[in-house]
């Protein structure tokens, strides 16, 4: 958002009424930038350029008692941002995206209004000021994505929707020029659930956008809608994450070339990262703590390494958490001279680099922001690490924390 080359965040907080911006600090860390009001109460936030100045601007979904609106603000090309105009929406705006969707060369927005049973089409007039364009009726349409379905270079839309039975996605195709025929229908998995998130990829490389969604209910509760090539889909496959899920990205977790799934466990506290093996079939999930209550989650190279990291909003904790990608290779905690196993060399390398100021432990490559002295994981190399380690090699103790699993 400041044009600095290293990915930055922004939050949209209910309760707060205000959007935050965190600036990276180049390192993958993020001091709270600047936090803007936006007068309601925002759900739903998506950055991209719509004035055509080459800025990322911030476009928030937001709802008070009788008021529902979308928001602008645009940025200074510092990553501040002053605030835009207000456009209204029906009844509670839960996800708004952005695409080019009739072709004119700026960025058009969808919003899912999940009330009013409705999704708005607001095309935009090339400087960032936007006109409702069309609606698209919908049972309650909680989420959705914008990508090409069916290969014919124009930005289709697929909707998915909560309190059903059984699950269903609506996909609309787009005519060329930003209006769209549709939907039809597909089934997904979830009974009646409050919260529905969707994504598109193509995680079966074959070429077409698939679709994936997560359900807020427990396992099964991940769906995957295979792509015909044609912008339909069959029946969907059923795979696990954690309990009652509340948001997914997909990326490449693990540099291999296919596209893995990261999912947004609210009950668990955790987030699960579901590989994908080629051919869009997924191990099951690896689970990373993350704190309290995980309402979003989005991926990004934040330390600039290589490897994708994952940011994710903590809604019970009032904050956000960066989890940094340590690659394949990480290195073991407590193995101080980097011979492969922590032993008896290691706890006198660990004594004298804690006590007396010794040879810091040398780092890791892939993992450059992981301190293998810090033996138990607490952020700080100290001496409850010496006691640790000792316990683990001359009693049996513990095992060191594993850094790249927390």
């Amino acid at each position: 958002m400041n044009n600095d080359g290293h990915p930055d965040i922004a939050v949209a907080n209910n309760l707060s009424e205000n959007v935050s911006v965190f600036l990276n600090s180049g390192a993958g860390t993020f001091p709270l930038s600047s936090t803007y009001s936006v007068g309601y109460k925002p759900y739903s936030v998506f950055a991209g350029d719509i004035d055509g100045d080459g800025d990322t601007d911030l476009i928030v979904t937001a709802s008070a008692a009788s008021v529902f609106t979308m928001r602008t603000f645009k940025n200074l090309g510092n990553g501040t941002f002053t605030a835009g105009d207000a456009f209204p929406t029906v009844t509670n705006p839960t996800c708004v995206r952005g695409a080019d969707l009739d072709g004119d060369g700026d960025l058009d927005l969808a919003v899912s209004c999940v009330t009013d049973n409705r999704v708005q089409v607001f095309k935009n007039n090339g400087s960032g000021t936007f006109g409702l364009d069309s609606n698209y009726i919908a049972t309650a349409p909680f989420s959705l994505v914008l990508c090409d379905l069916d290969g014919d270079g124009a930005i289709d839309m697929a909707v998915a929707s909560v309190n059903e039975n059984p699950g269903t996605v609506r996909v609309w195709k787009n005519k060329g020029n930003g209006r769209f025929t549709g939907p039809v229908t597909w089934l997904v998995g979830g009974v009646s659930v409050t919260m529905r998130r969707i994504a598109c990829a193509d995680v079966d490389e074959d070429g077409d956008m698939d679709l994936v969604t997560v359900e807020h209910c427990n396992p099964p509760n991940v769906s995957l809608l295979r792509n015909n090539g044609l912008g339909s889909f069959g029946l969907f496959d059923a795979y696990s994450a954690g309990s009652f899920p509340a948001d997914l990205t997909t990326c490449d977790m693990d540099r291999d070339g296919h596209v893995d799934l990261v999912v947004a466990n609210t009950n668990d506290n955790n987030l699960s990262v579901l590989r994908n093996a080629g051919g869009g079939t997924f191990s099951p999930p690896q689970n990373f703590p993350t704190g309290r209550s995980p309402a979003c989650v989005r991926a990004a190279d934040f330390d600039l390494d290589v490897k994708t990291d994952i940011a994710a909003a903590l809604y019970d904790a009032d904050s956000i958490a960066v989890l940094t990608n340590c690659g394949c290779n990480c290195p073991h905690q407590g193995d101080m001279n980097d011979d492969g196993v922590p032993d008896v060399f290691d706890v006198i390398y660990l004594i004298d680099y804690v006590f007396s100021g010794g040879a810091a432990p040398p780092k890791d490559p892939l993992c450059p922001h992981i301190n293998r002295s810090d033996v138990n994981c607490d952020g700080v190399a100290d001496v409850f690490d010496v006691i640790y380690l000792i316990d683990f090699v001359f009693s049996g103790g513990k095992a060191p924390c594993d850094p790249c699993t927390r």
